[in-house]
């Protein structure tokens, strides 16, 4: 009988032996927990301006007046369809639609950089014939602030730019103002050649017009201005550049004599 009984104690030595203390468990179901709910960040592994298709816009309702070049933002927006929704919305708060469902990269790349938030830019046009809304939309990713800020002046001056184009008489200093402003697009687009589709050029005829206009009445100071402007003076043909100097020339003149 002795061996009966030494088994049976081998038996619950071995048990107890095997049994995790109640503590240690709670400890294992934890990570346990912590790893089902942790989701590994996917991130983009270079850093720049990326481009997506807008979808979505149709369920807007939007008017057809909100079509066009835009500027504004890109903000994670979880909703019950893609919880890693990236919507779009204009400057002026309108909500046009989402980027492609389902890009974990692309909502926790900003997330990481840019707190769930980041500026954005692109084209929004409808297709009457299909009864179809299309557009794209431009995201700087993982850009430096100080980047992302001249984007955000660039459209800034691009915005100003076309008031003053639209405007129905435009005095000296508009002219003035439209040149100073096309000097820092045309910097910018030279650093960020993206934005070279979105209107980084100036009429070739402003200046020539301009100078032309002086001349005839005889503002020499205005004119002679004109020549803190050579860097945009030489985009122009030679015949233009020509004309323009030897207007400048002549106000220097008439100003020495006066």
């Amino acid at each position: 009988m002795w061996y009966i009984i030494v088994a049976i104690a081998f038996v619950i030595f071995f048990i107890l032996l095997k049994k995790k203390h109640p503590k240690e468990e709670i400890i294992l179901k934890q990570k346990d927990i912590s790893k089902a709910n942790y989701e590994e960040k996917l991130l983009y592994k270079t850093k720049g301006i990326r481009d997506f298709e807008i979808r979505g816009t149709y369920y807007r309702n939007l008017p057809k007046s909100e079509s066009g070049i835009f500027f504004g933002y890109a903000i994670c927006e979880e909703n019950e369809h893609d919880k890693y929704a990236v919507a779009i919305y204009k400057d002026s708060g309108v909500k046009i639609g989402f980027t492609p469902k389902n890009n974990k990269r692309l909502n926790d790349s900003i997330k990481e950089w840019h707190s769930g938030k980041v500026i954005a830019w692109g084209t929004l046009d409808y297709d009457d014939f299909n009864k179809k809304w299309f557009g794209n939309v431009s995201i700087p990713i993982g850009l430096s602030d100080e980047t992302i800020k001249k984007i955000h002046t660039f459209f800034e001056l691009r915005n100003k730019k076309i008031k003053i184009l639209e405007s129905s008489k435009m005095d000296i200093n508009d002219y003035f103002d439209l040149f100073d402003n096309q000097i820092i697009l045309e910097d910018i687009c030279k650093e960020i050649e993206k934005l070279k589709s979105f209107d980084c050029y100036l009429s070739k005829n402003i200046l020539p017009s301009l100078s032309k206009e002086l001349e005839k009445e005889k503002d020499w100071n205005n004119l002679l201005k004109l020549e803190n402007y050579q860097l945009l003076i030489n985009q122009l043909n030679p015949k233009y550049i020509n004309s323009i100097k030897t207007r400048i020339d002549l106000a220097k003149e008439k100003l020495d004599k006066s």
